[in-house]
C-alpha cells in the first residue's frame, strides 16, 4: 500500500492579516456597488449627465495588483518620473475649443459639446496618482513660501487639477487661501472630492478649458461665491500640463493667468521642459518623441519659449527652479 500522505504544517496567519484578506474583496465589491448605485441615481436625476466613473482611488486599489497590466497606455510610465509621463489628469490634454470655458457645480458635463467622449477611464490612473504622490511635496516646497504672505481669502486656482491630490496636500499648508481645482471635464471629480475631504478651504471643482476664453466666466463664478475670496485670484498653479496638451492650452494658461492676477501675484508652471531646444535627459527625449507620435500638437515646450510668452503677457520671470527627476518649476510674477 502507498505510504500515508503527510501534509506540511502551515503557520497560521496573524489575525489582522487574516481579517484583511477575508474582508478586502467584500469591502471593494461593496464600494463598487455603491458607486454603481450612485451613478444610476445621477443618471436618473440628470438625464444629460454622464454616469460618474468609479472613484479613482477605488480603481487604484482594484488595479494595484495588476500594476504592470495597467500601464498599457504608457508602458514605461512607472519608471519615467523624469519625463513627466504620468500627468495628474489626461482630461486636460483633450483641450477643445468646442467645450465651454467654466462650469460650476462639481462636474455637470451637460455644457460640453455633443460627442466629446469622457475618456479619462482609458488613462493610466494608477500611475497618474503615483506621480502626484511623488511630486506633491517638492511642488509644495517650491510654491508655499511665495504664498505665505498672500492676502487671506484669496484663491489659489489650479488649472488641470487631475485627481486633486495637489489641492488636498496644499490645503493645510495654506489655510489662509481658498483652493479652487479645475479641469477640462469632470472625469476625475470623484477623486478630487476624495482627496479634498476634510479641508474646508478647498472648493468644489470647476470645469475649465485653458484654450478657451475662460477668464470672464471664472471671475463671474468666483465673485458669485463659487470659489470664495470674492473673485480675487492670489495665484495660478498648473502641474504637468504644457507637454501633454496643444500649444494653445499653454498660451491660454499664461494669458488667462495674467488677466486674473493682480500685480505681484504669481503663476506657477511645473513639468518637464527643454532648455535651449535640448532635452535634459535621454528618457525625456524618448518620451517627447512618443508624445508627438501620439499627437503632433503635444510635446515638450522650451523654457525660453514659455518665458517669452509670459513676458509678452505682462509677467516677469521670478525663478526657473530645478526640480526632482529632471522637472522644472517656472515662477512668474504679474507686473
Amino acid at each position: 500500500p502507498a505510504p500515508p500522505l503527510t501534509l506540511p504544517t502551515l503557520e497560521p496567519l496573524p489575525i489582522g492579516m487574516a481579517l484583511s484578506c477575508a474582508l478586502a474583496p467584500r469591502i471593494l465589491l461593496s464600494h463598487f456597488a455603491a458607486s454603481a448605485s450612485n451613478s444610476a441615481s445621477n443618471s436618473t436625476l440628470h438625464p444629460r449627465r454622464r454616469p460618474n466613473p468609479v472613484p479613482v482611488h477605488v480603481a487604484i486599489a482594484a488595479r494595484t495588483a495588476g500594476f504592470s497590466n495597467a500601464l498599457t497606455n504608457c508602458p514605461r510610465a512607472a519608471s519615467r518620473a523624469d519625463a513627466g509621463a504620468t500627468r495628474s489628469s489626461v482630461a486636460a490634454v483633450r483641450v477643445s475649443a468646442s467645450t465651454s470655458g467654466v462650469t460650476s457645480g462639481g462636474g455637470d458635463c451637460s455644457s460640453m459639446a455633443p460627442g466629446v467622449p469622457n475618456d479619462f477611464a482609458g488613462f493610466n490612473k494608477v500611475a497618474s496618482s503615483v506621480a502626484a504622490e511623488r511630486n506633491k511635496a517638492p511642488i509644495a516646497d517650491a510654491i508655499v513660501p511665495y504664498l505665505a504672505r498672500a492676502a487671506a481669502g484669496g484663491v489659489l486656482l489650479e488649472v488641470a487639477c487631475g485627481t486633486g491630490q495637489h489641492a488636498g496636500h496644499l490645503a493645510p499648508l495654506l489655510p489662509h487661501l481658498i483652493l479652487q481645482p479645475t479641469d477640462l471635464d469632470n472625469s476625475a471629480f470623484d477623486a478630487v472630492t476624495h482627496y479634498s475631504r476634510g479641508h474646508a478651504n478647498v472648493r468644489a471643482p470647476l470645469i475649465l478649458d485653458a484654450a478657451s476664453d475662460w477668464v470672464p466666466r471664472l471671475l463671474s463664478t468666483l465673485a458669485a461665491g463659487g470659489g470664495g475670496g470674492g473673485g480675487t485670484v492670489a495665484a495660478v498653479l498648473a502641474v504637468n500640463v504644457t507637454h501633454i496638451s496643444p500649444l494653445a492650452a499653454t498660451r491660454g494658461l499664461i494669458t488667462g493667468a495674467s488677466a486674473v492676477l493682480s500685480p505681484g501675484a504669481h503663476l506657477f508652471i511645473y513639468g518637464p521642459f527643454t532648455r535651449g531646444g535640448a532635452h535634459t535627459s535621454q528618457s525625456n527625449a524618448e518620451f517627447d518623441t512618443s508624445l508627438q507620435g501620439r499627437n503632433p500638437e503635444w510635446g515638450y515646450r522650451d523654457v525660453e519659449a514659455v518665458v517669452e510668452l509670459a513676458t509678452a503677457a505682462g509677467m516677469s520671470t521670478e525663478e526657473v527652479r530645478d526640480m526632482p527627476a529632471n522637472n522644472f518649476m517656472l515662477v512668474f510674477t504679474k507686473l
